[in-house]
């Protein structure tokens, strides 16, 4: 089960960095509706981050994004090392974010080197089960890991809770 004990662990170790950079831009997508007379009600911000292992060409890109209400918010450049804002409401977090080297090369490890060691690593593990040909004789067994941030206000108070659940 060393898988589980890499999540758990990565989920411990990243967790409250993941919360920070969210609360973060939740706070400023908060403080410019104000300004600005956005539209009230349900907001979303999201993160998307992982690796592609082209194993072909040997190959390994990685990515690490974050979005506003379903839209690019602030992308990595990996090539640039800097912070892409595609929206001019996030260039206060990207100029921030430029600045601080050590979380961008925490970032940048994660991407580069942990992200296609774990994915090499499950692939081995699945290429046997991958490549078998036949009808299948056992039921399937699933795993489900989900994580949420949920963010509101209450009395004009700014509440959040982190939730980590693993169904087996």
């Amino acid at each position: 089960m060393q898988h589980i004990e890499f999540i758990t662990t990565q989920t411990t170790i990243h967790e409250k960095f993941i919360f920070l950079r969210l609360l973060i831009i939740a706070c400023i997508a908060l403080i410019y509706c104000r300004l600005f007379l956005c539209i009230s009600g349900v907001h979303i911000v999201q993160r998307m981050y992982g690796c592609e292992w082209d194993d072909e060409a040997g190959e390994v890109t990685g990515f690490n994004h974050f979005g506003y209400d379903g839209e690019d918010y602030l992308v990595l450049d990996l090539k640039t090392d800097t912070w892409i804002a595609p929206k001019r409401q996030a260039l206060i977090i990207k100029m921030k974010w430029d600045h601080e080297r050590s979380l961008y090369q925490k970032d940048k490890d994660y991407i580069t080197q942990e992200c296609p060691q774990w994915l090499k690593k499950y692939v081995n593990y699945g290429r046997s089960s991958l490549m078998r040909k036949g009808e299948i004789t056992s039921p399937e067994i699933m795993s489900l890991i989900k994580w949420a941030l949920l963010a509101w206000r209450r009395n004009l108070t700014f509440m959040s809770k982190n939730v980590f659940e693993t169904i087996l």
